[in-house]
């Protein structure tokens, strides 16, 4: 499946939502078997929208977002899966400063430290103070009963990104590969960009990067988990999600690999 297409292929209109990896013989088959979508909240799901995605066989919503995030949505979208699933929720935190809800202690956090350090500085916190997350999202990911599954945070690029590259990542995905993945965020969040924006650089005076998905960003991340940790096996196994319970989401998963590494960038085998 090509990268473009696992946006345009989809007939859910949720923000960003896009197949982020599954079985190459059950896309082949036409279904979607063992498969791991993505998306942004899908709190604007419509009714009338919801037979096509009980359609996907989606078995468990695995949600980033804090409960005061979710809770906050309500006023917005109808959230009608949540007659349907029982939502997981993985708290992984954009930064602490956040969780505070203030929201003009937020805007003098982001002026003076957030805006300085960049997206890349936030990433390189969530992949450093959010391991326990991540590894909980991994875990439920790995396991055979919860896939097809769906994994969304608030725009499905940050938090969802993150864990989206990992999962690529230990499925043998280049970096080249993982960071162009990314970068389909710009499109999947171009019919919102005007929500988007309105959410972070006027609420919180963060400057316009934050809501930008540029390969580079991605590719930036995985050079620092390469430097500080060796290799992205390494980190995860750092963080608790050890070889075989790697080799069990792969097998899960039944990904091939794409036979496309480059022996020099190689983020996932050293």
């Amino acid at each position: 499946m090509a990268q473009q297409d696992k946006v345009a292929n989809l007939s859910i209109t949720v923000p960003n939502f896009r197949v982020l990896c599954g079985s190459s013989e059950s896309e082949q088959r036409g279904v979607q078997d063992g498969v791991i979508y993505r998306s942004s909240r899908p709190d604007f799901l419509t009714e009338q929208e919801l037979l096509a995605f009980r359609n996907l066989s989606i078995r468990s919503i695995i949600d980033f977002r804090s409960r005061k995030e979710y809770m906050a949505s309500s006023s917005e979208g109808n959230h009608v899966l949540d007659k349907e699933y029982d939502l997981l929720q993985v708290k992984l935190p954009r930064d602490y400063i956040f969780n505070t809800g203030y929201k003009y202690f937020v805007r003098l956090f982001a002026r003076t430290t957030l805006n300085r350090t960049g997206l890349i500085g936030q990433y390189k916190d969530i992949v450093e103070h959010s391991q326990k997350s991540i590894c909980a999202a991994l875990k439920l990911l790995s396991a055979k009963n919860n896939l097809p599954a769906l994994i969304n945070c608030a725009h499905g690029k940050d938090r969802t990104g993150i864990v989206s590259a990992l999962v690529l990542s230990c499925l043998g995905k280049t970096a080249e590969y993982i960071a162009e993945e990314y970068a389909l965020s710009s499109e999947g969040l171009a019919p919102v960009q005007s929500r988007v924006k309105a959410e972070v650089i006027e609420r919180y005076h963060m400057c316009e990067e934050f809501i930008k998905a540029d390969a580079s960003t991605m590719l930036e991340l995985f050079e620092y988990i390469q430097n500080r940790y060796g290799s992205t096996k390494n980190y995860l196994e750092y963080i608790g999600f050890g070889a075989r319970e790697q080799e069990v989401l792969r097998l899960n998963l039944k990904e091939v690999e794409d036979g496309e590494k480059d022996d020099d960038d190689d983020f996932s085998e050293n």
